[in-house]
């Protein structure tokens, strides 16, 4: 589960290498900027509160059932990370104290 979260360092990376300015870069096609712009988009929009929701939601499931599905503990781990971004964002703030939080743990009962 950690596994499928895209590198975004290796990404860039790998990106700086084939801009850093020694070789004039290529022209892509209108294919393979509608291909990057997809892939961008897939791996970056992510609806917030539906994930904070799903990650809710796996925390109340009991934890023979996770691992019956294959969540390892290093997982779970990587998920309340997870959650404790989206929570500790500014993005997230809406100056009720946390009331974010709160609903999304109330909708996920």
């Amino acid at each position: 589960m950690a596994g499928d979260r895209l590198s975004w360092a290796g990404l860039l990376k790998w990106s700086l290498s084939y801009v850093d300015g020694t070789r004039p870069s290529r022209s892509i096609s209108e294919e393979e900027r509608r291909w990057l712009a997809e892939a961008v988009e897939r791996h970056m929009m992510v609806d917030v509160v539906s994930r904070m929701r799903e990650i809710a939601l796996l925390m109340s499931t009991p934890l023979s059932v996770l691992e019956a599905l294959g969540i390892t503990p290093d997982d779970i781990e990587g998920l309340l990370a997870e959650l404790q971004v989206h929570v500790e964002s500014i993005d997230m703030a809406n100056g009720n104290r946390g009331s974010t939080w709160r609903n999304t743990l109330l909708l996920s009962n």
